[in-house]
Parts: C-alpha cells; sequence; structure tokens
C-alpha cells in the first residue's frame, strides 16, 4: 500500500473564481426556493383568512334571517355607537306593518339637509 500526502496545492485563479461562483449560484438557488416556499404559504393564509370572512358573513347571514336575528342588529348599532363608528340617533323609528327591524332616523341631519 502507497500513501501518498499532497502539501501545498494551488489552483489557478479561474478554477478558484469557479468554485466560488458555483456556491453563489447554489446559494441563490436555495433562497429563490425559500422565497417561493414563503410566498406560497402566505398565499395559503390569504385563502384561508377569506374563507374565514365568507363563513362569517354565511354565519351572520343566517342569522338574520332566523327567528331573532333583527336583535343582531340592534347588538350592532349599539356596538357601532359605543365605538364611536356613528351618531346615536334622536329618533327610533319602529317598522311599519309588523316590521320588527327598527329605521333609523337622526332628526339632526335631516334638519341640516332642510
Amino acid at each position: 500500500m502507497l500513501d501518498t500526502s499532497v502539501i501545498d496545492l494551488n489552483f489557478s485563479i479561474d478554477f478558484a473564481r469557479a468554485v466560488e461562483e458555483k456556491q453563489i449560484a447554489e446559494q441563490k438557488a436555495q433562497r429563490a426556493v425559500y422565497v417561493a416556499q414563503e410566498a406560497e404559504q402566505e398565499a395559503q393564509a390569504d385563502i384561508n383568512r377569506a374563507k374565514g370572512r365568507a363563513e362569517a358573513q354565511r354565519l351572520l347571514a343566517e342569522t338574520l334571517k332566523a327567528s331573532g336575528g333583527e336583535l343582531v342588529l340592534q347588538k350592532e348599532a349599539i356596538a357601532a355607537w359605543r365605538d364611536g363608528g356613528s351618531q346615536m340617533p334622536k329618533v327610533l323609528v319602529m317598522g311599519k306593518e309588523g316590521g320588527n327591524v327598527p329605521f333609523l332616523f337622526n332628526i339632526g341631519e335631516e334638519m341640516a339637509k332642510k
């Protein structure tokens, strides 16, 4: 058996440059894969959020159609007033002909229109 040792091995500048460029290319490729995976995950998250919003809207629509649904509207109106999202009406007029959903009428705004 013959053992050999290589000492003081020098590569050409072109070879060293080629090795470095290969390493850089591999790192860029890995980065591109990572960016693509990240974009795919974000797109899936957007889809899941949209599905969640659609399901919430569907459930709200069912609730509004069901008995007592008008209470949901009243609760939403009260929450909006409380959170400052809308002005508290000065007059509350109930629906006509047996309607259960109240119609809100703000006298201050109506007077300002005239």
